[in-house]
């Protein structure tokens, strides 16, 4: 077939995708999201040489995602969430030079994350939210620079800490690590990611899921994150009294509760009229709060 664009999303489709799909050998964008496909992905897409956008996202496909799909070196976008693939990721991924967009959140994914997902050095965005993932997140992977602008690893089961090296992630708009098992203090380096708006660290556990998990004094280097819109430091170990972040013109949500700072929240976080500000107002004096616990 000559088509280079199949559109076939939202259409209630059932059934599993045919291995024929193979056979599109001119197929550049292939769009099946929010349908109720199931079975598994077969091997055969990976026949689609000059493939450049996979989205398979909201159906009900199952087993694990084929390493085959890493022969599609043109490959830019391969979107897969919301589905129940399981095992994990596959380490040829790390060949798909090409990709801008790699999405793989909200499914079963287990097992530790690919050190040689650190070689995308085209990578804009990387989802990998709400799976099962576990081990260390590669420091390589936290140090790529380039161009990646949004890292979500949230809703895991990742364990370890910050290294300086994050200073390198300059373009980096959206660092999500909640809800994982992640420690230690915050680097002072993470100030050098001017482009960040939102850095989300909550609900973090130390490996025996007792202990909360980041720990230390908030560094003062975050003041310089003008950009920053959304700051979640919210139930690790976090102690001492806050930077100036008042000093964050664009900051909209704060979230402090469940840690053990002390003093108050200074006035100038106050007068930026936040839309959302919580601390533990019993242990940290906060006279404009939006939710006290």
């Amino acid at each position: 077939t000559n088509m280079t664009n199949l559109g076939l999303n939202g259409l209630s489709l059932t059934g599993e995708i045919l291995t024929g799909v193979g056979g599109w050998t001119n197929m550049e964008t292939l769009n099946l999201e929010d349908n109720a496909l199931s079975g598994t992905i077969p091997f055969a897409v990976a026949n689609i040489k000059g493939l450049r956008e996979l989205t398979l996202d909201n159906n009900q496909l199952s087993g694990s995602i084929p390493f085959e799909l890493s022969f599609l070196r043109g490959l830019e976008k391969l979107s897969l969430s919301s589905n129940q693939l399981e095992s994990t990721i596959p380490v040829a991924f790390g060949g798909l030079t090409a990709v801008k967009t790699l999405i793989l959140a909200d499914n079963l994914l287990s097992g530790e994350l690919p050190v040689s997902l650190a070689a995308l050095s085209n990578l804009l965005v990387l989802d990998l939210s709400n799976n099962s993932l576990s081990g260390s997140v590669p420091p390589d992977l936290l140090a790529m620079g380039g161009v990646v602008r949004e890292i979500n690893l949230s809703r895991n089961n990742f364990v370890g800490e910050l290294t300086t090296s994050i200073g390198s992630l300059s373009l980096l708009e959206v660092l999500d690590l909640s809800f994982n098992f992640v420690g230690g203090a915050i680097p002072n380096e993470i100030g050098d990611l001017s482009s960040l708006r939102e850095l989300r660290l909550g609900t973090n556990y130390a490996n025996n899921a007792e202990v909360f998990g980041f720990s230390g004094t908030v560094p003062a280097s975050l003041v310089n994150l003008k950009l920053l819109e959304r700051l979640e430091l919210s139930q690790n170990r976090f102690t001492g009294t806050l930077p100036p972040l008042g000093e964050l013109p664009n900051l909209q949500v704060l979230e402090l509760h469940a840690n053990e700072f002390t003093g108050s929240v200074p006035q100038d976080i106050c007068s930026l009229n936040l839309e959302v500000l919580t601390a533990d107002c019993s242990e940290m004096s906060c006279d404009c709060c939006t939710e006290c616990f």
